[in-house]
């Protein structure tokens, strides 16, 4: 073969290795010329790749424990101290979550609160700003997109392959993810500036560990764990930094400045954060969160105590709501939803009881329309001019009022117990621990079984005939009552069965039933109950009767009970009542006995 026939082959070549030609010629002119000319290309190829690097900038690795993911062997102490301190934070970023969801409720699943006070909403505000102001990790987890992992890294560090970086920098970002939406959920449940910094000094201590554990590890405290080869190895490894970033894929012609990237990363994270905010401060301001809390309260107050000789507290004892019974919309004073006596639009146009918050006492009140504790009074057009009121708080809602330590009017001051109990109940089984397994519970409120009856089915209405015996008082004594059933189920007062007895010789209808503290027994008019052909009274006008009860104004100069027991509680069972003549205030001698009740029946006649 001719020395030119060894060129012509060796141009004829796309690519050549110098080393292989120089052993295949021999030195002449030709080929000292061809080397020179291959030389040439390979300095060519090098100044280029020079010049391809002057425009990239060389940055270190993050030092955390992150960065020992990726230059440190996988099965090296290092590395599994990065895995470990990994793990202590996404553990105690769980944690927080689940402690945080506990309080969350229908409706209602964040457990935010009904409402939050100027100065937390802008303790929030700062908050928002600051914790992606400090947080490096959010930056630092694009760090994938914007930085060229650089092969000859792996010349120096053959464990600091492509794979490991981004798995480091997935983690980091899992992590900052993680604690990002921790640190979010706690400044939406917080109601107290305090708790809000504090929980969110801790949240941002957890995020920080990986850091404090590479700088522990630096000054030589963390020796069995950390060694001088991996803590040298993240200092002194450089990555390539792209002038510009491709933000989709290698293919994608589309490329973003570098220095626009992590500004509109971190943009668009204060754009969700205050975005979300503001909703939450919107459903706030609307009251959506009201909605999550229970809107139904038995309220019992304390048999003993009284406004004056004719109005009894006892007498308000009953279902509060904030549903209005006319379809209106709830009211709100001091930011707090206001609670009314359930039946208010019936009460022959009487005021009920309402239960709502008062800000110049800083407390909730207890209060009745009309009713003064001084007649001309300057509180007297005041909505607190309150009749019961209790210790200072700033509860929202009616479940965290305190119940002790009510300050009550009687002619004076003094102090009594408002008992308060929530009487929604939360499941739908068939038999149901809210409904004491006597009934099921359909859209909060429970359904009772045929005998039972009131808010948790605790009321027994097994008995639907009840004996009358009162020691010769005509014609109350040995009389059979019925039990009134009003289409088909039985109807109440006060969240008791009633019982009615017609005496057609003397034009009359005698009626048992509770009034909230006591029972009582009444003589009905006829003129006040329309009555039947068979005689019984008019379904439609008892229940109109019934409905328009209230024991403390169906109680006037001239209409009384003849009767009334001893006081007895709302929900609890007295078995031997002691009764007394309404008007004299003598006692008397008057029992009550079931007449037909199943025998294996357990429950008593007046509960």
């Amino acid at each position: 073969m001719s020395r030119h026939d060894n060129i012509g082959e060796m141009s004829s070549e796309s690519e050549y290795d110098v080393d292989s030609y120089l052993e295949h010629v021999t030195t002449n002119d030709g080929e000292l010329r061809t080397i020179k000319r291959i030389e040439d290309n390979n300095s060519s190829r090098r100044q280029k790749e020079e010049e391809e690097c002057e425009q990239t900038v060389a940055i270190e690795l993050n030092r955390d424990t992150f960065s020992f993911i990726f230059v440190s062997p996988v099965f090296s102490k290092p590395f599994g101290l990065a895995i470990f301190i990994f793990v202590i934070q996404i553990v105690m970023f769980l944690m927080a979550a689940l402690d945080i969801l506990q309080t969350r409720k229908r409706g209602n699943l964040l457990g935010i609160p009904v409402y939050t006070d100027i100065e937390v909403v802008v303790a929030q505000a700062i908050a928002l700003f600051v914790v992606i102001l400090v947080n490096r990790d959010i930056t630092e987890s694009i760090d994938v997109i914007t930085v060229n992992y650089d092969s000859c890294v792996k010349d120096k560090i053959p464990s600091a392959t492509h794979k490991k970086w981004v798995l480091s920098n997935l983690l980091r970002s899992i992590q900052c993810i993680l604690g990002l939406i921790v640190t979010l959920l706690f400044i939406f449940q917080s109601d107290d500036v305090l708790k809000l910094f504090l929980d969110f000094t801790a949240i941002q201590f957890v995020t920080e560990l990986d850091s404090f554990a590479f700088i522990i590890g630096d000054n030589g405290y963390l020796v069995y764990f950390v060694t001088r080869d991996a803590i040298r190895a993240v200092k002194e490894v450089r990555m390539e930094l792209e002038e510009n970033s491709k933000i989709f894929c290698k293919s994608s012609k589309f490329r973003m400045p570098r220095f626009l990237l992590k500004p509109i990363f971190v943009l668009s994270l204060y754009t969700i954060f205050y975005g979300s905010w503001a909703v939450v401060r919107v459903h706030q301001f609307n009251g959506l969160y009201y909605n999550a809390e229970c809107q139904v309260y038995l309220v019992n107050f304390d048999n003993n105590i009284a406004f004056n000789s004719s109005l009894r507290y006892e007498s308000f004892t009953g279902v509060y709501t904030t549903i209005l019974e006319d379809g209106s919309k709830k009211e709100f004073h001091g930011n707090r939803p206001v609670y009314y006596q359930r039946g208010r639009k019936y009460f022959d146009k009487k005021p009920a009881g309402k239960i709502s918050y008062c800000k110049s006492e800083g407390a909730w009140v207890f209060t009745i329309e009309g009713v003064h504790k001084k007649e001309n009074s300057q509180f007297q057009n005041e909505k607190c001019d309150w009749l019961l009121k209790s210790r200072k708080t700033e509860s929202y809602i009616l479940d965290d009022v305190p119940e002790i330590d009510w300050i009550v009017w009687t002619g004076t001051i003094k102090e009594t117990i408002l008992d308060i109990t929530c009487t929604e109940c939360f499941d739908t089984d068939l038999d149901v621990e809210d409904c004491n397994f006597r009934g099921k519970c359909v859209q909060e409120q429970c359904y009772c079984d045929p005998d039972w009856m009131g808010n948790y089915c605790q009321i027994c209405i097994s008995c639907s005939e009840v004996n009358l015996s009162a020691n010769h008082i005509f014609p109350l004594d040995g009389i059979n009552m019925t039990r009134l059933d009003l289409n088909g189920k039985p109807a109440n007062a006060y969240n008791r069965p009633i019982y009615f007895y017609n005496d057609f010789q003397g034009n009359e209808t005698y009626i048992l039933l509770y009034g909230g503290g006591e029972y009582y027994i009444w003589n009905i008019q006829r003129n006040d109950v329309v009555m039947d052909k068979d005689g019984t009274p008019s379904t439609e006008s008892v229940r109109q009767y019934v409905d328009r009860f209230h024991s403390a104004w169906s109680l006037t100069e001239e209409e009384v009970p003849i009767f009334r027991s001893d006081p007895t509680l709302y929900d609890s069972t007295d078995d031997d009542l002691q009764w007394r003549n309404f008007s004299s205030g003598k006692n008397v001698n008057i029992s009550v006995n079931c007449v037909n009740a199943p025998e294996d029946s357990t429950c008593n006649m007046l509960e």
